[in-house]
């Protein structure tokens, strides 16, 4: 049998390995636990070790402790840091919409994609405007 003017020839196909996707972000958090942990513990290792009875004792702006420990702060500096992380939180949430609203372009077929986004903003910003009105009656932004 003959070939004829078509030739088979075998076909080489290299394997070259592929690596993973997520190896990289594998290797960046190791190296971020790696830096943390010897910037956290690699003071305590090498520093000096002199205690004493002033560098022990527990330290206030330069005066003598006022109280002892275990006294309970007021909850109002917990509420005053929940409030400023919740709208701190809503500018978060807020910076990419602005930055999709002004990618939109005028007219065309995004209208409908802008009176859409317009749309959710408002509600989001009526519950953050409820819940700040709540807040405000309730007495939360008072420092007694």
């Amino acid at each position: 049998m003959s070939a004829g003017p078509w030739r088979v020839r075998p076909c080489r196909v290299e394997l070259t390995p592929v690596m993973n996707p997520y190896i990289p972000v594998l290797v960046m958090g190791a190296l971020a636990l790696v830096i943390a942990l010897v910037v956290a513990y690699l003071p305590g290792i090498l520093g000096p070790k002199r205690p004493s009875r002033l560098k022990r004792s527990p330290y206030e702006c330069g005066l003598p402790p006022l109280e002892g420990l275990g006294h309970r702060l007021p909850v109002r500096y917990s509420i005053v840091a929940i409030l400023f992380l919740l709208f701190d939180v809503e500018l978060i949430f807020l910076f990419p919409w602005a930055a999709w609203w002004g990618s939109l372009g005028p007219g065309g077929t995004n209208q409908a994609l802008r009176v859409l986004g317009f749309a959710e903003a408002g509600i989001f910003l009526a519950f953050l405007t409820i819940g700040y009105i709540y807040i405000w009656r309730r007495g939360g932004l008072e420092w007694d």
